[in-house]
């Protein structure tokens, strides 16, 4: 059984699109649930009208929370896990390919892994995905030591919904996170770098193993407006936190270079994501003070990779604020 969790929060204009893309395969030991996240736009509605409409289709609605929050209700409500029993992480405003779900089941029959990693194609709003479009990885399988090192160098993902988990997996994350005095599946207190912070843990506490695959299932939708491009203090103070919270996960001696500079790359968009708002100025302060300690401890501006070096400079010499500033303001226009 594959377990679809959708979390949709104000998903009106992109929620149907995604759950079509879903029932238009073969939904065969498939089901759907979808997370209505507090909704105030009328999603609410449309997952009611899906559930009606559809018997493997279960809609559930929840005061708001959070992206974090409405998967870690998805995931209560699938019931107890099993080895042959599987999860996928669905955002709302994506769309899933055509065969995608055949895909995935003869996937996970094929192998041992606890997850299963596969590719994706970004679209443009208003735009079609191209499923034609070919994957530069080779289907293999990596420890978690190694799947994480790629992440270090950006070879792999954070995105959870390139994962499809072993539901069993999943509950033994869920044992280790309660060990270690944490709650729930995802931690709830973050906004921005939530996958970061699931992805690093999961391959410390549980998962052994990932499948990597080339199969492109995944429409991923770019949207200016998303979390992802926005300008939101709270979000930026999401991705510092969640910088420096993985900073106790232990790697490698060959992987600590790569992931101080994944680090640094992140906190850039952290910076970004501050805006520059007045009420902001602390928090980018912080998160610039964070970069420059960062940059020191791997020894120095030219241990970064020259696209990094590029953006530490205008960081140092005030180009980067000032880009950022005319930025925040062309787009304030076009909203006008």
């Amino acid at each position: 059984m594959i377990s679809v969790v959708i979390s949709a929060y104000n998903a009106k204009r992109y929620l149907g699109a995604c759950v079509d893309s879903i029932l238009d395969n073969d939904m065969t030991e498939a089901r759907i649930l979808i997370v209505d996240d507090g909704s105030t736009d009328g999603s609410s509605r449309i997952c009611d009208a899906f559930m009606a409409k559809h018997a493997d289709v279960q809609a559930i609605h929840r005061e708001n929370g959070g992206s974090p929050a409405a998967r870690n209700t998805g995931v209560a409500a699938i019931g107890k896990p099993n080895p042959d029993s599987w999860v996928w992480f669905v955002d709302s405003d994506d769309v899933v390919a055509p065969g995608a779900m055949g895909a995935l089941r003869r996937l996970v029959s094929e192998t041992d892994a606890d997850a299963v990693y596969f590719g994706y194609v970004p679209f443009d709003d208003g735009n079609e995905p191209d499923w034609t479009s070919e994957q530069s990885i080779e289907r293999k399988t990596l420890s978690r030591e190694m799947f994480l090192s790629g992440t270090y160098s950006f070879q792999y993902d954070h995105y959870l919904w390139r994962f499809l988990f072993r539901s069993t997996a999943l509950e033994r994350f869920v044992a280790w996170r309660v060990e270690h005095g944490m709650t729930g599946l995802c931690d709830e207190s973050y906004s921005l770098l939530e996958d970061l912070v699931f992805i690093e843990e999961i391959m410390q506490g549980a998962c052994e193993s990932v499948e990597i695959v080339p199969d492109v299932l995944y429409g991923y939708r770019q949207i200016g407006t998303s979390m992802s491009r926005a300008t939101s203090p709270k979000a930026a103070d999401s991705a510092l936190r969640a910088v420096r919270y993985i900073d106790q996960f232990n790697v490698a001696e060959m992987d600590w270079l790569p992931k101080q500079c994944m680090q640094i790359a992140l906190l850039f968009n952290a910076y970004r994501a501050a805006g520059q708002s007045k009420d902001a100025s602390g928090l980018r302060i912080d998160i610039k003070t964070e970069i420059e300690e960062r940059v020191r401890r791997i020894g120095g501006v030219f241990a970064l990779p020259r696209r990094l070096i590029i953006r530490y400079l205008a960081l140092k010499t005030g180009l980067g604020d000032l880009v950022l500033h005319r930025r925040g303001r062309m787009l304030r226009a076009e909203e006008k």
